[in-house]
């Protein structure tokens, strides 16, 4: 039993030594406090539900007040990122006819914005975050996130039937 004893310390101190940054040789004791890094590969937790605050068609009218609220439900386990673009190259952060079945061509002038900490006209393709934050720790955090567009007299009234229409993307990511 003696002689495992020693090999089993051989071995531990080879696996030490293969550490960068510790200088150790084979049977050689170490001392002092051995600090590891460890680069463990994690999964966040990252949990996003979206609603409506107010599910009624959005009248526009000519201002630059046109505003409405969508709840979103943000859960985490670490810092986090709250994300909202137009990948849509046809609206392309633009509101857009649409005619039930497809896009046109014509959109309001001014692009949507979409607005948390800060306002971002769309589509925001550098993905600037619209919120940030720490790990949610009591379950989730409720945010709201405004949506902002502004209508001109330029802007011209749509035939019976067809509206203005945008599909957003919201994302959560870790930072």
């Amino acid at each position: 039993m003696r002689d495992i004893i020693p090999l089993c310390c051989l071995l531990l101190s080879l696996t030490i030594a293969l550490i960068p940054g510790e200088d150790v040789a084979p049977g050689q004791p170490l001392l002092g406090d051995l600090v590891l890094k460890a680069e463990a590969v994690e999964n966040p937790v990252l949990e996003i539900s979206v609603e409506e605050s107010d599910e009624s068609i959005w009248k526009l009218v000519p201002s630059p007040a046109n505003k409405k609220e969508i709840q979103v439900q943000v859960k985490a386990d670490g810092p986090w990122q709250l994300i909202v673009t137009d990948n849509n190259s046809l609206t392309a952060g633009h509101m857009t006819e649409w005619t039930g079945l497809a896009y046109t061509d014509k959109h309001i002038i001014s692009p949507l914005k979409a607005v948390g900490s800060i306002a971002i006209p769309l589509p925001n393709p550098e993905k600037i975050p619209l919120r940030e934050g720490t790990a949610t720790l009591s379950g989730a955090l409720p945010l709201k996130v405004g949506l902002e567009q502004e209508v001109s007299l330029n802007d011209e009234p749509l035939a019976s039937g067809h509206i203005y229409r945008i599909e957003l993307t919201i994302t959560l990511s870790a930072e």
